[in-house]
């Protein structure tokens, strides 16, 4: 119906230029907008402009013209929609010929492209040159190479071009942009104002517009839903996400009380509940529900678990509400509408002393977190909430979440490996530290803005502990911003010496641990096929030819025994006021009972939470070892 709406108004009122693209005009803006996201609906871009001088022209007001932009855009009109008069159909096919690209840009292309080309190397072959580089490969893409004296736009037919003819770019990442339905084009400005937001989701369709833009949901909102171990949902609940398909922007979690831990230690039934009248429904065998968990979890990573009635024993105000869920990746533990304001400090870059005797800089430390925790108070006060009932319960509660990233890193440059009671004590004296610290500057906080409005019949009241916040520490995932720091996550060992980051649609970034390399080349072991090597490894402890004091420190999640990752888990729990967010990555070799022995243990422990996650569980992950095939 679209499709034939549009060929009649384009027959009628349209035209082609001579180089071959379709156009329309209409004093009318409103039909041209309309016009513009229908276009876009069935996936033709284009570009609308105004002419607003018509002294020549029959009638004053301003005229809007719009253009169909891209190749692609254009083989898809004259596909779909077209004319139904001959003569501009003509024209259109003159247009698919010979037409000039100039708007379906490669976004990033500088950076994309400079990483197939090294520049000259040594060696001699076919189109090599004395010193080894690919002249044939350089001459084709050295106009879009970075800091080149006449720059070029990569558009997308001249990649599918470049494709064709060199396999360098045929197997890089580049050529994801030849296979997506997306387009691209450059953000002229960007300016202040106020509007309504809303979140949209269309259930099988993952495409919608929204003011003129294409939106995808490849980044979309991220949800956690979860659910008591006592309704009498939960089996259905905990085996919703077998289906792959199935609530894809949702994390999920089962509730578990310390009533289900007893009668599984115990090896009893308990009762499943309906939470609308109070009464029992049916009884089921604890361990049952416990193994349907293990199983679910390692299938598919999913659900995890958060542990309610440890959560709520440290609720800090119980008297406002007792906590029944989290923010998305389950750090943060939120009463409803609460919302979580945290931020976390790069690790690696708090290291001092010479290297062969390196040591943490408490020092700088503790000039930092004062000024952390303020910046996040701040952002309380500056923030604009989007319902009064968020502002309410923030503002009255003010919980901030200050944490660490790079933990991974710190131990490299502390010389400590990840999987050892070292690493266990290095973390322990670490996150006191933050924790004793954050809590002493929102203390003197109070002192010119005054204590959380909620204090009063609090927890930290009946402790006589008068802070500015409810909560100071939380420990994040930081899945972005420590790649904007360039630094380890969160406090996960390396995933991978090697590893692969898959972005957007299966956009694979490979990421080489920068210690390693500079370790690497000092140790005269560099080289690309080592690199290949390690690429092709989950673990590089088994690799001979790499120095047995790097394959010693550079430990990965794989080298890790789930029973360490539990227990460096609630290392950093001891002294966060909310939760940790720290995924158990398992081999794929892991068994079901791996899964179980750490979730028992991460209860024991003190753990608010836990996830585990079985390499090679789901078919697409978000990180994975550059070259291994799991199955």
């Amino acid at each position: 119906m679209a499709h034939g709406f549009l060929r009649g108004l384009f027959t009628a009122d349209g035209t082609v230029s001579e180089d071959g693209y379709p156009s329309l005009s209409s004093v009318s803006e409103s039909l041209i907008d309309d016009v513009q996201q229908l276009l876009l609906a069935v996936g033709i871009p284009s570009c609308v402009s105004v002419t607003t001088n018509r002294s020549t022209a029959f009638g004053k007001n301003p005229l809007y013209k719009l253009r169909i932009t891209t190749r692609a855009g254009l083989n898809l009109f004259a596909k779909n929609i077209g004319f139904l008069d001959v003569r501009h159909e003509s024209l259109l096919e003159r247009g698919l010929d010979g037409a000039w690209e100039f708007n379906d840009v490669i976004p990033h292309q500088e950076q994309l492209v400079a990483s197939l080309y090294e520049g000259p190397g040594r060696g001699s072959g076919p189109m090599r040159g004395p010193r080894g580089a690919n002249r044939d490969l350089y001459r084709a893409i050295q106009h879009y190479l970075p800091n080149v004296s006449a720059p070029r736009n990569l558009t997308r037919s001249r990649l599918a071009v470049l494709a064709e003819d060199h396999k360098e770019i045929r197997n890089s990442p580049l050529t994801w942009f030849l296979t997506n339905n997306q387009f691209y084009d450059q953000i002229e400005a960007i300016e202040e104002g106020e509007s309504s937001t809303l979140d949209l989701s269309v259930p099988d369709n993952h495409t919608y517009i929204a003011n003129g833009f294409v939106s995808h949901n490849t980044r979309r909102g991220a949800n956690m839903g979860i659910l008591r171990v006592d309704h009498p949902d939960i089996l259905e609940f905990i085996a919703v996400k077998q289906d792959s398909r199935e609530l894809t922007n949702f994390n999920l979690s089962v509730g578990i009380t310390d009533a289900f831990m007893r009668a599984l230690e115990q090896r009893r039934d308990y009762a499943l509940v309906n939470p609308r009248t109070g009464r029992t429904v049916t009884r089921v065998k604890a361990a049952a529900v416990f193994d349907r968990i293990v199983e679910a979890s390692w299938k598919s990573g999913e659900p995890g678990v958060v542990f309610l009635d440890t959560i709520n024993a440290q609720n800090p105000t119980p008297h406002i509400g007792r906590i029944e869920a989290t923010n998305p990746c389950a750090e943060q533990m939120l009463l409803p509408y609460e919302s979580c304001v945290l931020g976390s400090i790069n690790l690696a870059r708090f290291v001092t002393g010479p290297a062969q005797r390196p040591r943490i800089d408490f020092d700088r430390l503790a000039g930092i977190i004062p000024t952390a925790v303020r910046f996040l108070d701040n952002v309380i006060d500056v923030n604009h909430y989007p319902l009064p009932d968020i502002e309410a319960i923030t503002r009255g509660n003010r919980k901030i979440g200050l944490g660490v990233m790079g933990f991974a890193d710190l131990l490299i440059k502390l010389n400590i490996p990840y999987d050892t009671d070292e690493a266990l004590a290095t973390g322990d004296r670490i996150m006191r530290f933050l924790w004793e610290q954050a809590r002493a500057a929102s203390a003197d906080l109070t002192q010119a803005r005054g204590v959380f409005p909620n204090f009063k019949g609090s927890r930290l009241e009946s402790e006589a502990q008068r802070l500015r916040n409810a909560t100071v520490t939380t420990i994040a995932p930081t899945g972005t911003i420590s790649i904007i720091a360039d630094c380890s996550s969160g406090i996960e060992p390396l995933y991978g010496v090697s590893f692969t980051r898959t972005v957007m649609e299966d956009v694979r970034l490979i990421s080489l641990h920068p210690a390693f390399v500079q370790r690497a080349r000092a140790a005269g072991i560099y080289s690309p096929r080592l690199i290949r090597r390690i690429a092709a490894h989950e673990s590089i402890r088994g690799l001979a030819e790499i120095p047995s004091e790097l394959r010693r420190l550079f430990v990965t999640a794989h080298d890790v025994t789930p029973e360490h990752h539990v227990r460096m888990q609630a290392v950093f729990q001891r002294y966060s006021d909310s939760g940790v967010s720290k995924t158990i990555n398992l081999p794929a070799t892991a068994t079901k009972a791996d899964v179980a022995s750490a979730l028992r243990l991460a209860y024991r422990l003190g753990c608010k939470g836990l996830t585990v996650f079985r390499t090679g569980s789901r078919g697409k992950q978000v990180l994975s070892c550059a070259n291994v095939q799991y199955c």
